[in-house]
């Protein structure tokens, strides 16, 4: 049980992560009146900025045959529209955390005897 819950919480975390990334870049050009939805504002972003995009909709990195600026751009104006591939980003909750901290400190009582 303890490892499906670490398991999932760290699903939850990696998910968090692209999330909190990607949202990050779109707040960027947010901020400098971009849309980034936009083609022309799109053409915009870097190689790198589109990777971390296309992690967040995919939820695994770029191929390597695909990791080109104009290939990932292209995907991104395909997908911007989708939902993100959220695998364990809404699965985690206070009492998963709960429940994975009672044998956590059982464990740390016992090492700690």
């Amino acid at each position: 049980m303890v490892k499906d819950l670490e398991a999932k919480k760290k699903a939850y975390e990696e998910a968090k992560k692209r999330e909190d990334n990607a949202k990050a870049i779109i707040e960027k050009y947010r901020s400098k009146d971009k849309d980034i939805t936009n083609p022309t504002h799109a053409e915009q972003l870097t190689a790198t900025e589109l990777k971390t995009l296309y992690k967040w909709k995919h939820g695994k990195n770029v191929p390597q045959k695909d990791s080109q600026k104009p290939k990932v751009l292209a995907d991104w104006l395909v997908t911007k529209d989708r939902p993100p591939h959220d695998d364990g980003l809404h699965s985690w909750t206070a009492e998963n955390e709960k429940d994975l901290a009672i044998p956590m400190s059982r464990t740390s009582k016992t090492t700690n005897n």
